[in-house]
């Protein structure tokens, strides 16, 4: 019962730190000095912003929940998409590193649970795939938490990288498109 708990508080908290994301966004998009800031940066600046929040677990913030500052900045909607998703599955794939890395490590123990998890992955092959796409259209929250252990568990990067990529595609074009309709 506790466990249960404990996903529900953490899914109402990050759903409310979003929302607070969302609405700051929208209270400094009419702020000239902050405006300034962002057109001096430009895609550049958001690119490495999103490559940060890309890999962020400690403090996920989707930095899509800004994109209203971008756009009242001057930046066109599809650009600020196109450039968040590229960093954002870029900053995945230092995740995806480190799971690779963790794979390497060599000790008796890990050998054992390598053992384990390759004769899983070669008997689901396609479904933690679905999965991972799934999770990265649908879950405001680190990718990393399922790029991690895929790595880890042998999944090539070619494979990974295209579909966190049209998953993120997804995540930002519906996080623009279904805010714009709801506060335009």
């Amino acid at each position: 019962m506790k466990k249960k708990a404990k996903q529900i508080l953490t899914a109402i908290i990050g759903a409310l730190v979003f929302i607070g994301v969302v609405v700051l966004s929208s209270r400094l998009a009419y702020q000239a000095e902050v405006l300034a800031v962002v057109d001096s940066f430009g895609y550049f600046g958001i690119f490495l912003v999103s490559f940060i929040s890309g890999f962020n677990v400690v403090v996920p913030i989707p930095v899509i929940g800004f994109w209203q500052l971008f756009v009242e900045a001057g930046l066109a909607v599809w650009g600020v998409i196109a450039v968040i998703t590229f960093g954002m599955t870029l900053g995945d794939m230092v995740g995806f590193m480190i799971g690779k890395t963790g794979r390497s490590i060599e000790s008796k123990a890990v050998h054992a649970h390598v053992a384990r998890i390759d004769t899983v992955t070669r008997k689901y092959r396609v479904g933690p795939m679905v999965l991972l796409f799934l999770y990265a259209c649908f879950a405001p929250a680190p990718n990393e938490l399922i790029v991690m252990p895929l790595a880890f568990m042998g999944y090539r990067l070619k494979i990974m990288f295209p579909i966190l990529l049209l998953g993120n595609a997804v995540f930002n074009t519906l996080v623009v498109l279904g805010i714009g309709f709801v506060l335009g």
